[in-house]
């Protein structure tokens, strides 16, 4: 649970370090909170990744909830880093933004696909199967007669 503030914007995070080069990183959350009409300034909820590398570059990617309704909501995304650059660590945030009362954050994840390059996402996060070129060939299944 996270607590509101309608002038503030408490967070909870989740730091973990990588120290290597590319990854893909899923993550996803449920939440369920009240939220009041709009405030000065925005609202929000969200769940967000704040990427570090290796150059002290930051780069962020984040998912947000739709903060007009109180009822639970699943969100989730697929995020690769930078393939030129060495990841030093992840952050994963739970964000919610100018709101007095409270958010009720659930079922969090986050997992990496360590092997670099094993799998490759589109702009939206959808998997890009992989190329068979014509070349390629697959094994044959035989089967023995049986008497």
């Amino acid at each position: 649970m996270i607590k509101g503030s309608l002038s503030g914007t408490p967070y909870i995070y989740h730091h973990v370090n990588i120290n290597r080069p590319q990854i893909s990183v899923k993550f996803s959350g449920t939440v369920q909170a009240d939220s009041v009409p709009n405030t000065p300034g925005g609202r929000d909820m969200f769940l967000e990744l704040e990427i570090k590398y290796k150059d002290g570059a930051f780069q962020w990617h984040n998912v947000h909830f739709n903060y007009d309704t109180s009822a639970k909501q699943y969100q989730s995304d697929v995020f690769t880093t930078n393939p030129d650059k060495e990841v030093d660590r992840i952050r994963f945030f739970i964000m919610f933004y100018r709101q007095p009362d409270a958010a009720y954050f659930d079922d969090l994840m986050m997992t990496f696909d360590e092997t670099g390059s094993a799998y490759s996402y589109d702009s939206k996060g959808n998997l890009i199967p992989p190329r068979i070129t014509p070349s390629a060939t697959r094994p044959i299944l035989s089967t023995a007669p049986t008497s």
